[in-house]
């Protein structure tokens, strides 16, 4: 009997796969400046103040840039077809 060594059903590591580019892909058509607020804040996990400060920023910059990011990112993932 074989087994298979990866016990994900056929075709979800393909998906997986598809998945990640679509986020890499988003995140790489975002504005310079929204997709670096964005990746410090939502997945290195720094607050917007210590953003603010690493980047110079008024606070209510970064807020509002990372407010503009999530929308672009959710606008172009819907549009390559990304579902949740």
């Amino acid at each position: 009997m074989n087994v298979p060594l990866d016990s994900r059903p056929a075709g979800a590591c393909d998906r997986t796969d598809r998945r990640k580019e679509m986020v890499r892909e988003a995140l790489a058509g975002l504005a310079p400046g929204h997709r670096e607020v964005l990746v410090r804040v939502k997945y290195q996990g720094e607050s917007a103040a210590q953003v603010a400060r690493a980047l110079g920023l008024p606070p209510d910059t970064v807020v509002a840039r990372i407010h503009l990011a999530v929308e672009a990112f959710a606008a172009a993932l819907a549009q390559r077809g990304y579902t949740a």
